[in-house]
């Protein structure tokens, strides 16, 4: 009886070591395996988080296509001198005055205090403009309400001979 017991405890013992052996590593490997899968779970659920902001922001970009068109109106990339001649062009149309000298100069970058925190660069114009006082108020009026971004420097008045007034304007077009 006696040696049944050591063989029983012996085989207990063989198969506790074969646990120990062969079944504890497999187990740390599946702990380890769960703990990377969670990871990647996190990983995953991150990137998708990454996505959905991604397609909102492309969303935001759609919804504000339109105005970010409007803005380089605005500001125009480029000097785009052809069409500051139209603009300035139609501007003294539409106000009713003739348009009797243009001239331009420019590519020097303004100061801070001109355009906020952001050194933008402009063309400088010299004009004259011969009309009634109401069409010249008119051209100012225009100027200040044009998408185009002006800046008037100096406007100066005088009455010809003829009834007509004239005035010199001298502005700043900015452009990035």
């Amino acid at each position: 009886m006696a040696y049944r017991q050591i063989i029983g405890l012996v085989l207990i013992a063989a198969a506790l070591i074969a646990a120990w052996v062969f079944v504890w590593p497999l187990w740390i490997s599946s702990q380890e395996a769960s703990r990377l899968l969670n990871d990647a779970r996190v990983r995953l659920n991150d990137k998708q988080e990454f996505v959905r902001h991604i397609a909102e922001l492309q969303k935001e970009y759609e919804a504000n296509r339109v105005e970010a068109g409007r803005a380089s109106l605005v500001i125009p990339v480029g000097r785009d001198i052809p069409g500051l001649l139209e603009t300035v062009s139609a501007l003294a149309t539409v106000s009713g005055v003739a348009l009797d000298t243009f001239g331009f100069a420019g590519g020097q970058a303004t100061g801070p205090a001109t355009s906020g925190n952001i050194s933008l660069p402009t063309i400088a114009i010299n004009m004259n403009v011969a009309g009634s006082y109401e069409a010249i108020k008119s051209l100012v009026r225009n100027i200040e309400q044009n998408i185009r971004l002006f800046e008037a420097e100096t406007v100066s008045f005088s009455r010809r001979e003829d009834g007509l007034y004239s005035a010199g304007l001298k502005l700043d077009a900015y452009y990035q």
